[in-house]
């Protein structure tokens, strides 16, 4: 967690064997430089930064599975061949923010990926008729 004005690193993070360094390359000077503006601002190292945004990021279970599954990227697809619309490649842009997969969570009772897989599998069948029906003038569909 980011506390404001802490230039330290952060005690809520495990150190020694419970963590892991790596090195980020090649970034963008754009990216550098909102990240080094970002920082500044909160008064908090721009490596306590660059790991928040990647742990909230990597720890969205929902999101994840739908990256991850071959299942879920099927159905996209599918979705947007119904649609007759083209499938987005960037994973990160489909507009679900992490506290909204959190709830969706917790109102279907998703607790792993077989309990996502069944969700998937009993929607299957609507899909098609589900995107007709909605996505018609869709041009871009958002995949997982």
């Amino acid at each position: 967690m980011i506390k404001k004005g802490n230039a330290q690193p952060d005690p809520d993070i495990p150190t020694g064997e419970l963590s892991t360094s790596m090195n980020i390359k090649n970034m963008q000077p754009a990216t550098v430089q909102n990240l080094e503006r970002i920082s500044a601002a909160m008064r908090i190292a721009r490596s306590a930064m660059a790991r928040t945004i990647m742990d909230v990021t990597m720890q969205d279970p929902l999101r994840l599975f739908c990256i991850s599954s071959s299942l879920c990227d099927a159905l996209d697809q599918e979705v947007a061949r119904a649609a007759g619309a083209t499938l987005k490649q960037d994973w990160f842009d489909a507009d679900w923010p992490r506290t909204t997969n959190a709830a969706w969570c917790s109102i279907l009772g998703l607790e792993s990926e077989d309990d996502m897989n069944e969700v998937l599998l009993r929607a299957a069948p609507a899909l098609s008729l589900r995107a007709r029906q909605t996505l018609q003038y869709a041009v871009w569909i958002p995949g997982a």
